[in-house]
């Protein structure tokens, strides 16, 4: 498989830049799979245009799409104590414990490598929080309904704890 670096800054040119691609290989006996590398997540009517190129030339196999993320995940070491309340809106990888009476308010995805036993808010569907262990954590739905939970290696998402 190839792999192509595409910067889609500039989207005319990147599909410029796949269509010479493709052109270059069109008497290739035969056809190469290709991984196209976008350096931005590419709109849909991009990703058509990128479709219709490979559709139109059939000289190679589009096999796989990826694109840089924009998010980076921090990694903290911390101890949420008793009475603190946190809100999380960047995703984060979290060393340390949760202690009973911690609030966390979490509108992302959040991995703590300790053990959990504060309240949690997962604020929206695309929130998420994984954690060694839950000790009687207490998590709180959209309706306000408190659920406690207790588990180890486990990740709750907001669907999973609405329906709880």
């Amino acid at each position: 498989m190839e792999t192509i670096l595409v910067d889609n800054e500039d989207e005319s040119l990147a599909i410029s830049t796949i269509n010479k691609y493709l052109e270059e290989r069109i008497f290739d006996k035969r056809k190469k799979e290709v991984c196209l590398v976008f350096s931005k997540k590419p709109t849909i009517s991009f990703f058509k245009l990128v479709l219709l190129s490979f559709y139109d030339y059939k000289s190679a196999y589009l096999k796989m799409i990826k694109y840089e993320k924009n998010t980076k995940c921090n990694l903290d070491r911390v101890i949420i104590h008793n009475g603190e309340e946190l809100v999380f809106e960047n995703p984060k990888i979290i060393v340390g414990n949760v202690h009973r009476g911690a609030v966390l308010h979490i509108k992302t995805n959040i991995v703590f490598i300790g053990e959990v036993k504060g309240i949690i808010f997962l604020d929206n569907d695309k929130s998420s929080i994984y954690a060694d262990k839950f000790t009687k954590a207490i998590f709180v739905d959209s309706y306000g309904r408190k659920k406690e939970f207790s588990g180890s290696n486990y990740l709750m998402s907001f669907e999973e704890m609405e329906v709880m």
